[in-house]
């Protein structure tokens, strides 16, 4: 059995294509149908929530600092630092473009294989149109198309 790629994350053969996760998916390569790659960002946020989220962090130190005293205020002061370095760590994750492979897999649509990393995704989707090329026996159009 040939072997097109073998990786930390993916393994391509000519009759299988793995994608090794916690949970490995295993797809056979003569089933894979409509193959095509997708570029998926992520969902934005319909305002930026981090200067809203300084706004309402500094007028609630200020304001339990008059009404309430120092105390309340530090208080006040450690728990909105908190809560906005809370919110930027979760704006930047958010933001990672992954890259995908989508095929039709017995007749339902699957997502087969994402990355993060462009040129990873690049090694693996040359090497399973090989394997789908090979397989099929025609060097011509195989399937794979970007999306």
């Amino acid at each position: 059995m040939r072997t097109y790629y073998s990786g930390p994350d993916a393994f391509v053969t000519a009759d299988h294509f793995v994608w090794r996760l916690d949970t490995p998916r295993i797809f056979p390569v003569g089933e894979l149908r409509d193959i095509h790659r997708v570029e998926h960002l992520p969902q934005r946020r319909p305002a930026d929530v981090v200067p809203i989220a300084v706004v309402v962090a500094v007028a609630a130190v200020a304001a339990s600092w008059v009404v309430l005293g120092l105390f309340a205020g530090l208080v006040a002061l450690m728990l909105a630092v908190t809560a906005v370095t809370i919110v930027m760590s979760t704006r930047r994750n958010r933001s990672a473009r992954s890259y995908r492979v989508v095929a039709t897999v017995r007749g339902v649509r699957t997502v087969i294989y994402e990355a993060r990393e462009i040129r990873v995704f690049n090694q693996v989707t040359r090497a399973l149109s090989r394997a789908v090329e090979d397989r099929r026996g025609t060097h011509g159009h195989y399937g794979l198309v970007a999306a």
